[in-house]
């Protein structure tokens, strides 16, 4: 055999070798602990209510702002129709439109509070993502935690009853 021969030989053995060890090394492939998997089911969970909460908040907030809209409309037929002589009239609405300021303001909080939790809602979301997305876990451990979950939930359910 002449020596380029041996040489390319020698090259395709060492490049086999080095894809075998790839392969091996996929192979290898590390698992989270069980530990790590009750943290990111509790930081999804925990997710999943504030997401729930969150909605029900903007729910509820558009619906009050639907209904300040439909009050705004009434307000100004009211001021239209306003006999500006009865000073009692007049003395009603202004109270009835200062009570209807201090609504939208409180509303107007209450869109900056929905605004506020869901940002950071997002940004905590991104970092359970960067934390547990990319893990994979054996199936055992999935099925060990699922079990004790279920345990507790029905620990906790019994106590409540």
């Amino acid at each position: 055999m002449s020596a380029s021969r041996v040489m390319f030989v020698a090259a395709a053995l060492a490049l086999f070798a080095a894809a075998a060890g790839a392969a091996d090394a996929t192979k290898a492939h590390a698992y989270a602990t069980r530990d790590q998997l009750r943290e990111c089911m509790e930081l999804e969970a925990a997710l999943k209510t504030r997401f729930h909460d969150i909605a029900t908040a903007s729910t509820s907030n558009d619906a009050m702002g639907d209904s300040l809209a439909a009050e705004a409309t009434q307000v100004h037929a009211t001021q239209a129709k306003l006999d500006r002589s009865d000073a009692a009239a007049v003395t009603a609405f202004k109270q009835s439109v200062a009570a209807y300021n201090e609504r939208v303001v409180a509303w107007k909080k209450a869109t900056a509070d929905v605004e506020t939790a869901n940002d950071a809602y997002k940004v905590d979301s991104a970092a359970v993502d960067q934390k547990c997305v990319g893990l994979s876990y054996h199936p055992q451990d999935i099925d060990a935690v699922m079990k004790e979950r279920k345990k507790a939930a029905a620990a906790a359910s019994a106590a409540t009853n």
